[in-house]
């Protein structure tokens, strides 16, 4: 179950990496995947420099995952707080 939803997370991804690529503008970058791109446009003739399509889904991917955890971290220490000072409630 976790491999296959790893794989669905994957392919979600690679499909807005695929959107994004579509009205990519290399001077007009909107968000983590648009820089990416640029810099795999600039290093695409160095393969050893790393900027290619399964480094941006890693990336990408890191980007959640990190995101899941500090809100994760969060609300369970908002829960803490609310339950050793209930008068905050």
């Amino acid at each position: 179950t976790m491999f296959s939803n790893y794989k669905k997370i994957k392919d979600f991804l690679k499909g807005e990496i695929s959107k994004h690529r579509e009205d990519w503008d290399p001077l007009n970058p909107r968000d983590l995947i648009d820089n990416y791109l640029t810099e795999m446009e600039k290093k695409k003739s160095d393969p050893e420099a790393g900027f290619n399509m399964e480094g941006l889904v890693v990336s990408c991917l890191d980007v959640i995952e990190a995101g899941t955890e500090t809100t994760a971290t969060t609300l369970r220490w908002g829960l803490l707080f609310m339950i050793k000072y209930p008068e905050i409630q």
